[in-house]
């Protein structure tokens, strides 16, 4: 986003100057968008693996621009599309924003980390002892690949969640790792919780992560192949 500058020339007379604050905080700030797949039940129901994807990019989020372009053109094709999510958009869509993906995120970093829940210890089986962690394992590849110290601050976006008590069930390991991974080190840091629609990363996030997910529970190479430059780490969390 531009903003308006105004000086006064020697005349006395207003001059506006337009500041791009997107290029003047570019890379000065690291932006890490989670997202996950599957759920943290346990029951014969539950999904055999939980997966958990962050997208690590700055500004000034050229993809999100590129993806608003192409959610009009398909308004204009007569598409509905209001935000993207993997699972529920159609394969013309998906192909459309996988494509978009594979040309232009150069400017993120995709770190991804499963879990198969058969190797969960019993003791572990809590989806607050699970969720941290994995999002240890996430958050210390991404401290030590980002060099996070020479950031001006790191901002993790996740996405809403439905309900206030799991809300409070996963921020709770979240924000106390947080402090002692930023906090403890200077590091100046917010945990955000925002509806998907809300913010464009948050769905690239999700189109990473159903990439991950796919290549990893099912076995399926596409749409993994177009976008596994973009993948700095794939793993899978040990209990042992």
């Amino acid at each position: 986003m531009s903003g308006i500058k105004v000086t006064w020339s020697k005349s006395g007379a207003p001059e506006q100057q337009v500041i791009d604050t997107r290029r003047r905080n570019a890379g000065r700030h690291l932006y890490m968008y989670l997202d996950e797949s599957g759920n943290l039940d346990f029951k014969p129901s539950g999904t055999p693996f939980f997966v958990m994807t962050c997208a690590v990019t700055g500004r000034p989020f050229e993809l999100c621009d590129a993806l608003r372009e192409y959610r009009y053109d398909l308004w204009e094709s007569g598409l509905d599309v209001g935000k993207f999510h993997a699972c529920e958009d159609g394969k013309e869509v998906r192909q459309g924003v996988y494509r978009i993906l594979s040309e232009m995120a150069d400017g993120y970093r995709v770190y991804s980390v499963y879990v198969e829940k058969v190797a969960v210890p019993d003791e572990m089986r809590t989806p607050d002892a699970v969720y941290s962690k994995v999002f240890e394992l996430l958050l210390d590849e991404i401290y030590k690949s980002e060099h996070l110290p020479w950031v001006e601050s790191a901002i993790v976006v996740t996405d809403k969640l439905p309900k206030d008590a799991e809300r409070r069930k996963v921020a709770k390991p979240l924000k106390k790792y947080m402090k002692e991974k930023f906090q403890n080190r200077h590091i100046p840091y917010i945990l955000l919780h925002h509806d998907s629609a809300s913010d464009m990363n948050l769905q690239v996030a999700d189109y990473f992560c159903w990439a991950a997910q796919r290549d990893l529970a099912q076995g399926k190479t596409w749409p993994m192949t177009l976008v596994c430059d973009r993948f700095a780490r794939v793993g899978r969390v040990s209990f042992k």
